[in-house]
């Protein structure tokens, strides 16, 4: 502990001893090795602001803050705040991700199911159609009503429903 005499007291509260004067070791080459003591002084040996002097406050470049859309005038604090605005924006995007909304998009093993399930109804209905068809030129063949030459031909006519109706028609 360190005991003031009263000048000293006053000279401490004027600020008139501020600055600290360091004194070094050295190694043969000149570098410091480490601090051998430090007194208090009225004049600064070294060229560097007192460490406690206030600082002026830190700028954002233009550049990130017009990234953020924030003012050119924004603080540091107005930064971070940004960031961590997209940070958690970023988070609830992933997490929509990893758990989409199921009332608009559906899992690809469920759409692939039923596509499957579409084709292969498709498919069925297509041989249906198709001896359908058959059934219905081969008994108008049968009846004489059409020749047994022109089948193929009335076949391609009755692969739409259409066709069929009109094959039934004209072969009444």
């Amino acid at each position: 502990r360190v005991v003031w005499s009263e000048s000293a007291r006053w000279m401490l509260s004027e600020r008139r001893y501020r600055y600290y004067s360091p004194a070094f070791f050295f190694d043969a080459d000149g570098a410091v090795t480490r601090l051998s003591s430090v007194g208090l002084t009225n004049k600064p040996n070294l060229d560097f602001p007192a460490l406690n002097t206030e600082k002026n406050p830190m700028t954002v470049p233009v550049q990130i803050t017009g990234l953020l859309g924030l003012a050119e005038s924004a603080t540091v604090d107005d930064t971070v705040a940004a960031i961590k605005q997209l940070q958690e924006n970023e988070q609830v995007a992933l997490n929509r991700a990893q758990t989409p909304d199921l009332t608009k998009f559906v899992p690809v093993e469920t759409h692939n199911l039923a596509l499957n399930r579409a084709e292969t109804a498709e498919q069925r209905l297509q041989q249906l159609e198709a001896k359908e068809a058959e059934a219905l030129v081969d008994a108008a063949i049968e009846a004489g009503k059409v020749a047994p030459a022109n089948r193929d031909m009335f076949l391609a006519t009755c692969r739409t429903e259409e066709g069929r109706k009109q094959f039934a028609e004209y072969t009444r």
